[in-house]
């Protein structure tokens, strides 16, 4: 297991290279020139030259990020131009946000699909079982702004259960914290819990025709038994997989879903960046997004490895 896990954290390298080299390539794309931009309109021509040299873009693309990532390798992501800020602060001081909003939809996606897919599969096509296909279906289509938005006009405006935006830290009020992200967690969590739900039930759909489920059933074993201690944990490994290609989704979906309900997380400070042409913020954000994602197929690939050991030694052979 760890020879495997190590091979994979090495594979994780070139793709954080590859997408760190594609964002600053970008900055060669943008129409006009920074310094132009800071410097001013009134700026002459020498304080403009003046500024190039300062800000090191007198030097070649390839060198300007040879600099930003050695630095970067020191834990030092830069500094904006456009706010003089630490783009490392800029990102510790919006993360807590989105990471409540992923997490919390982590969370809320992994206890209620498995309780759907069971249900579902306790009377294969009866009422509930048809009803969850079609409302998994339907749920997995719906933009993430629309059901947003959906969300904001029934318990916020129509019902007035819940705040129609903003955030409150937790070091605050725990409880107005969970209250502001109820909606917000809800937008990115249906769709997720329904396509786990789905993948689970086509996963118990297989795994209660094996000859081991009828086994059981012959013990006499209650239903509910063989469910959830035989046939569930055969059917997750496809969910977990799932579950761990979805992450990078949440951290996009987060992006939207922050700039609807007005949270101040990394969402907003990467559209704010998108928008100033903050490449230095952009930069640090899609290294910390890219990581996240990779270490989270990673981890799900090690948890799916523990559920079948038998695949840990196919893995290590194609690995090699």
């Amino acid at each position: 297991m760890i020879r495997f896990v190590v091979r994979r954290l090495l594979t994780i390298i070139p793709i954080l290279l590859v997408a760190t080299m594609a964002v600053f390539a970008m900055q060669s794309l943008v129409p006009g020139t920074l310094a132009v931009e800071l410097a001013g309109p009134a700026a002459g021509h020498a304080q403009v030259e003046a500024l190039r040299h300062s800000l090191h873009l007198t030097q070649s693309l390839i060198e300007r990020y040879w600099t930003w990532l050695t630095d970067a390798l020191q834990g030092n992501l830069g500094t904006s131009f456009i706010t003089h800020a630490s783009v490392a602060s800029t990102i510790a001081s919006a993360w807590p946000v989105t990471a409540s909003l992923v997490i919390g939809a982590l969370l809320v996606s992994v206890i209620l699909a498995p309780i759907v897919a069971l249900l579902g599969a306790n009377r294969p096509n009866g009422w509930f079982d048809r009803l969850t296909t079609v409302s998994a279906s339907s749920a997995v289509a719906i933009p993430d702004f629309v059901l947003g938005i959906l969300l904001l006009i029934i318990f916020g405006v129509t019902l007035n259960w819940f705040p129609l935006g903003g955030y409150v830290s937790p070091s605050t009020s725990v409880v107005e914290w969970l209250y502001h992200l109820v909606l917000p967690v809800l937008c990115l969590a249906v769709p997720l819990s329904a396509a786990l739900a789905r993948q689970l039930r086509y996963g118990l759909a297989e795994v209660l025709d094996q000859d081991y489920i009828r086994t059981a059933y012959a013990k006499g074993l209650r239903k509910v038994t063989v469910l959830t201690k035989h046939a569930l944990p055969a059917a997750a490994p496809a969910a977990v997989t799932l579950l761990g290609i979805y992450v990078a989704r949440l951290l996009g979906g987060a992006v939207i879903v922050e700039e609807v309900f007005g949270l101040p997380g990394l969402g907003q400070v990467t559209i704010q960046a998108i928008l100033n042409k903050n490449f230095e913020v952009i930069q640090g954000v899609v290294l910390v997004f890219v990581a996240i994602a990779l270490l989270a197929n990673l981890a799900a690939d090690v948890v799916t490895l523990w559920l079948r050991p038998r695949l840990l030694t196919s893995a290590i052979l194609a690995d090699a």
